[in-house]
């Protein structure tokens, strides 16, 4: 599931970073420049609180398993379910 995910992330990443030009503000990190100067580029962490997370996430584990059950990620679907479902007991 960790895989597809990530591929999708970086297709959408992909495809929206070469869509269109960014429009430069006081916000934004500049878009000219190099691959090397990504080092020097503060990431914006801040905390998030995620109400229900434990349970959305179980929910689409087990939408997944219901939609594709003999899939090749069916057994890692079913791990981290499981992996889930111990975190909220405990």
């Amino acid at each position: 599931m960790r895989r597809i995910s990530t591929a999708v992330l970086l297709a959408l990443t992909l495809t929206t970073g070469c869509s269109k030009p960014v429009k430069k503000s006081v916000t934004t990190v500049p878009t000219v420049g190099t691959l090397s100067e990504l080092r020097n580029v503060k990431p914006e962490l801040q905390e998030v609180k995620v109400e229900q997370g434990l349970e959305v996430a179980m929910a689409q584990y087990r939408k997944f398993l219901e939609d594709a059950p003999e899939t090749a990620m069916a057994p890692e679907a079913m791990r981290l379910l499981a992996d889930l479902q111990l975190e909220k007991q405990f």
